[in-house]
């Protein structure tokens, strides 16, 4: 049978796979020995199976291979370190000592300043430090410090000391929508710098009558200098006494107080705003970067061979008649020096935090005519050193007077 040269060649393309297709008919004519010619029809079959036919077939094959196993990797990875960074069971539970995100919203009734869930700090009777000398169940909670802000310090070392709880912060509270010490950590964070300069201040500066607030305090308008009054190269002790002040300030509607000078000045020294009292002590110079370290080991001055540097340090807290409200919050038990509370004849409400248990230098406390309620805590046996007691006019108060008031030897006076 003789044939044409075309098909030969187009035999040859379909060897070679150059025309496509997987059921193509192909035709050719076929010479015959009468000189005439016939049509043949040649159909290639479909082949068997999916198998790659070519090199660019199989590119694209394992290209495809490659791209569901880098996704399939990926999806494992990241579901595994989610699981990973999930507290335990454990850890996550509500019981007293260890704090959850599931804790209480800070209702601003009084007796926590973070909620209904909020934890006892873990600071021996005996110490005089605001930060615990033990590691605390919240440590563990919350891990190795892992943040880069000045906010996020602040607020780790409160919560991992106790001193704050973790709802305080992470909550919603009050028609703002911010809870005391939210505002008390981004007044230290967003508004409290350094004037350009204090020595150039002058009478001009200085502005009297009534503020914005409502308030009559003397307020110094000095220009931002963009110097952070406070950092996490100062002192630790430092940071938390300021917080803890602001906290107060908020906590108890500091901008209804009939007077309120110099409270939360931006770069003014806390000692200097109305009502509080300082002493220069001798505290442990731990900065707050340095004790993010290892806050399971906070050290106090209580050991010898730690560096020392002398601070102005809260002893007296005065503001009566003053129109304050709110609540008491849980954070005041951080004042470690303060020897006098006196609160009397405002309208705080709520109930008095189990906390303060832990100022066990306080000598004098009168919280008398307000609207507290809830019961007298039992802590205030820890008030070894109280001379003068005053819980008075306090209507809702509960329960009478706890028994562990006869730990109280230095106690002159009490009117209930």
């Amino acid at each position: 049978v003789g044939m044409t040269g075309n098909h030969s060649e187009t035999v040859s393309m379909m060897q070679s796979g150059q025309i496509p297709g997987n059921s193509v008919n192909y035709s050719y004519n076929n010479v015959n020995n009468n000189g005439g010619t016939n049509d043949i029809q040649v159909m290639e079959q479909p082949r068997a199976g999916v198998m790659p036919r070519n090199r660019r077939e199989w590119c694209i094959v394992l290209f495809a291979v490659f791209i569901v196993v880098a996704v399939a990797t990926g999806v494992g990875l990241g579901l595994g370190l989610y699981m990973a960074s999930r507290p335990s069971a454990d850890n996550s539970t509500t019981e007293r000592g260890s704090p959850s995100f599931e804790e209480g919203v800070d209702s601003g009734d009084g007796g926590g300043g973070g909620g209904t869930g909020t934890t006892s700090p873990t600071i021996s009777p005996g110490s005089i430090s605001p930060t615990s000398s033990s590691a605390p169940t919240s440590v563990a909670f919350l891990g190795n410090y892992t943040g880069d802000s000045f906010s996020d310090a602040i607020e780790y070392h409160l919560i991992a000391q106790e001193i704050s709880s973790i709802a305080s912060f992470r909550e919603v509270a009050g028609a703002d929508g911010d809870t005391a010490q939210q505002r008390a950590r981004d007044f230290l964070v967003l508004l409290d710098f350094l004037p350009t300069s204090v020595n150039d201040e002058d009478e001009d500066d200085i502005v009297g009558g009534e503020d914005e607030e409502g308030g009559n305090g003397k307020m110094r308008q000095l220009r931002n200098s963009g110097r952070a009054y406070l950092k996490t190269s100062t002192p630790a002790y430092r940071v938390v006494q300021r917080f803890v002040i602001a906290t107060l300030y908020f906590a108890t509607n500091g901008t209804q107080w009939i007077n309120s000078d110099f409270w939360l000045e931006p770069g003014v020294h806390e000692c200097e705003w109305l009502g509080i009292q300082c002493q220069e002590i001798s505290i442990p110079s731990v900065s707050l970067s340095e004790v993010l370290k290892n806050p399971d080991k906070i050290p106090t001055d209580e050991n010898g061979d730690v560096p020392m540097t002398t601070e102005l340090m809260v002893i007296e807290i005065n503001l009566p008649e003053n129109n304050l409200g709110g609540f008491l919050p849980q954070e005041i038990m951080a004042l470690p020096y303060l020897q006098m509370l006196g609160l009397w004849s405002n309208d705080i409400s709520g109930t008095l935090p189990t906390q303060m248990g832990k100022l066990v230098n306080l000598k004098s406390v009168h919280l008398e005519d307000n609207l507290f309620s809830g019961g007298i805590p039992t802590e205030i046996g820890m008030w070894t050193k109280i001379e003068d007691l005053s819980f008075s006019g306090n209507g809702d108060l509960e329960g009478g007077i706890p028994t562990e008031i006869g730990y109280l030897s230095n106690l002159g006076e009490t009117l209930t």
